[in-house]
């Protein structure tokens, strides 16, 4: 989700393709379509169908965060989970790697909280200059 829209931050302008999106940011098509599809549900994205349709940024790149974006999607590492797989691990019966696991975690959600989808599309855009898609073999 955070590859393809940042895509979006940075291609604005008429509608673009799931196609075009999943051929430049190497995710799956198939994969990416569902994830439009939720992303659209949820008000983050507008698609259009026909001609001159494609998908478009709903909302200000500049202002959501992965953090947003994250939630938007429920996506599981909003979840607290043991870092050793042993199960229940919170401060009343911590394993060994909780206090470790915890600073950690708070640093990824400080990250996601300040960190961009403009800041995705900008680091994406400057990526494509240094290491293009690759074309898959046989097509021109």
């Amino acid at each position: 989700a955070a590859k393809a829209l940042g895509y979006l931050s940075v291609n604005v302008g008429a509608p673009k393709q799931v196609r075009e999106i999943a051929q430049q940011t190497q995710v799956p098509a198939p994969y990416l379509a569902k994830i439009i599809h939720q992303l659209g549900r949820k008000g983050i994205v507008r698609t259009r169908r026909g001609v001159g349709g494609g998908v478009e940024l709903a909302v200000d790149a500049k202002s959501m965060t992965l953090l947003e974006l994250c939630e938007a999607i429920e996506d599981p590492i909003l979840e607290p989970q043991c870092m050793l797989g042993l199960g229940r691990c919170d401060d009343d019966c911590a394993c060994p790697a909780h206090a470790f696991s915890q600073s950690l975690r708070q640093k990824e959600l400080d990250f996601l909280e300040k960190t961009t989808l403009a800041d995705v599309g900008r680091f994406a855009e400057a990526r494509q200059v240094v290491d293009p898609p690759k074309r898959k073999k046989g097509k021109r």
